[in-house]
Order: C-alpha cells, then structure tokens, then sequence
C-alpha cells in the first residue's frame, strides 16, 4: 500500500475510496504475490486527469523495476513510454505486432480504425487525435 501510496488507506473500506483509489489497492492486492507480469484492462477508464496520471505514473515504476506490463486498450495515451512492444487488433484477429515506433503511426492507426488519425509523440506518450 505504502508503494502505491495508499498506506493511509490501509484500513478504509474498498467501497468508501474513491475509484482511484480502488484501482490502486487493488494493483496493491496484486503485487502481494510479487508477480513478474500485470495484465491492465482499460487501467484508466472512469479515473479523472489526477487519479490517470497517478495511476499510470504506478505502472512506470512498476515497469522500471522489471515488472512485465501488458495494457489493454483503445487509448493509446495510457501506454506507458517503458512499453516497447504493440499487439493491434482488429474484429478480434492480430492486424499488427511489433514495436511501439513503427506501429504507432498516423498511416497504420488510420488504416486500423478506419478514420483519418494523426499521432504525435510527446515524452514517450503517444496521442491521437482526428484530422
């Protein structure tokens, strides 16, 4: 809890906190058991500007100190810069994998998604945002 700066929860109720802080405690349930790899679905649907940031600065210390992320989502803003490697789906079948470079690209996300994208990259994140 303390990691995730959540010691002061310690004992408040999960339904009493907010849902950043929920999302928190229970990374901090998962880390208990010192896994190599966290699975993240839609980490930041729901949280506001502060409880995102929070929540994906976490996950980048998590991957910098060796911990396996895979993020699942349509938002490629939540892919933290530590993450190297893209797996891009479409109707369910891979349409793309490789690195975050070379598939995050105004052409492919275009192609992918079916709508004039353009991304820019910013400190390691990358934005998309229609043409």
């Amino acid at each position: 809890l303390n990691q995730l700066e959540m010691g002061e929860y310690g004992s408040t109720p999960l339904g009493k906190m907010s849902t950043g802080q929920q999302r928190r405690c229970l990374l901090a349930r998962a880390l208990v058991h010192q896994p190599k790899t966290l699975i993240l679905d839609e980490p930041t649907a729901g949280l506001d500007m502060t409880g995102a940031a929070s929540y994906l600065s976490a996950i980048r210390d998590l991957a910098a100190g060796h911990h396996n992320i895979v993020v699942v989502t349509h938002h490629i803003h939540e892919i933290p810069p530590e993450v190297s490697r893209v797996v891009l789906l479409r109707n369910g079948t891979v349409a793309a994998d490789g690195d975050k470079e070379s598939l995050l690209t105004s052409k492919v996300l275009s192609e992918l998604y079916g709508v004039n994208l353009r991304v820019v990259q910013s400190s390691g994140f990358f934005l998309a945002h229609p043409e």
